[in-house]
């Protein structure tokens, strides 16, 4: 019998961000009758680690920094700001104790296993010389990310240049690294983020809780952190607050869901409040699985400043939702056809996003055309498609 391959997957810490999700995806779909796949976290969060029950328990589950001393403050700063000393202590004084510990414990797997994926493009300082198979993948604008912050976006691109292949996760990506960095060309290929299909149908027609029901009217739903550096909620809430100005009949109108949390949660709270929208907004705090909500709703309506991909657009995509996207670098146009399978409005333009936004909530037959367009348009993120990718990169001489 020929012995199984070993895959180890890393990633930095397991929160509950998009690449968390779809790291999820893999790990869920990846036939563990074929491959001994072992998940290797780079700090241990604890009760942030959310998407944990949905590992399968054929993965192994290794960390490589848990102590909680030197995890303390890394949890502490995931859901605040912290003061300028303990930042300072955290990092002059922890950060070398974790990266030695990390160092240690990656090595001792790396001896045990034939290739990696490093899933977040963190681990390129210990992979440089490592002799099998890796792959990176890299999540976001490059171009933007050099943008703000450029020497760590140089490090991580010429890390990976030892790397057997450089996963992006859509076409715009790829033209921005080839123009960015046309040294790599060779090594960048593109994966789609993939889901299984059946499964997400299958958790979107789960019931929402008891507590919550939606308005009469409807509601639109963001899915995003809160965030403003990259997910410009206050884009959405003025967007919203406007189509609402904007209609004569402002009581027949969706509601708006907010589905995420975030270090800037009350400041958007706040502003709801000063735009008179606080009646007809619900800010719902994480929830672990967004499916049955946007299932239920109107329109996803999302309003990032940037993207890699633009998880929750796929998401609803398969699920035949119409959808309102920021046209973003990278991902949303090319998720929705260019505009063939969504409503494109320009990044930060609450007057855009308003009228789209009324379009949507009074134009049923736009909506059906828009849901229709999502159904046929889908097929490309299938998850099995994106896996036999990544096994075929597997397979490739570093």
């Amino acid at each position: 019998m020929t012995p199984k391959k070993r895959l180890l997957f890393l990633i930095c810490a397991l929160l509950d961000g998009g690449i968390d999700t779809i790291l999820v995806e893999y790990l869920r779909n990846i036939d563990l009758g074929k491959f001994d796949v072992t998940l290797a976290i780079g700090i241990k969060m604890d009760e942030f680690e959310v998407h944990l029950p949905k590992i399968p328990h054929g993965v192994r589950i290794e960390y490589l920094v848990d102590a909680p001393r030197l995890t303390r403050w890394r949890k502490a700063k995931h859901t605040r700001r912290l003061p300028a000393a303990i930042k300072l202590y955290d990092e002059i004084i922890l950060n070398p104790l974790r990266k030695l510990t990390s160092s240690r414990r990656l090595q001792r797997l790396l001896a045990s296993h034939d290739a990696v994926i490093d899933f977040d493009a963190t681990f390129y300082t210990a992979l440089r010389r490592y002799p099998v198979p890796v792959v990176g993948f890299y999540h976001f604008s490059i171009a933007e990310n050099l943008a703000r912050n450029r020497r760590h976006t140089m490090r991580q691109m010429h890390g990976m240049a030892h790397y057997t292949a450089i996963a992006l996760i859509c076409d715009a990506m790829i033209d921005e690294g080839r123009r960015l960095f046309p040294e790599l060309s060779h090594k960048f290929t593109r994966i789609y983020n993939g889901y299984n299909f059946d499964t997400l149908r299958r958790r979107a027609a789960a019931p929402l809780p008891a507590a919550l029901i939606p308005p009469p009217q409807g509601y639109f739903l963001s899915v995003a952190r809160l965030e403003e550096s990259q997910k410009d909620i206050t884009t959405l809430l003025k967007a919203y607050a406007l189509m609402r100005s904007l209609s004569a009949a402002p009581h027949t109108l969706p509601h708006l869901w907010l589905l995420g949390t975030g270090r800037d949660r009350s400041r958007l709270e706040t502003l709801a409040d000063s735009l008179g929208i606080t009646p007809y907004v619900t800010f719902l705090g994480f929830r672990p699985d967004a499916a049955p909500y946007m299932s239920r709703s109107l329109a996803l309506v999302h309003s990032s400043k940037y993207e890699g991909f633009g998880l929750a657009i796929a998401e609803a995509l398969i699920l035949g939702l119409p959808i309102i996207s920021s046209d973003c670098p990278t991902g949303p146009a090319e998720i929705l056809g260019h505009g063939k399978a969504g409503i494109l409005v320009p990044p930060g333009n609450v007057d855009a996003m308003a009228h789209a936004m009324l379009r949507i909530a009074t134009d049923p037959a736009l909506r059906g055309s828009l849901s229709e367009a999502t159904r046929s348009h889908c097929r490309i993120f299938d998850i099995n498609t994106s896996i036999s990718r990544l096994l075929t990169l597997l397979d490739q001489p570093r």
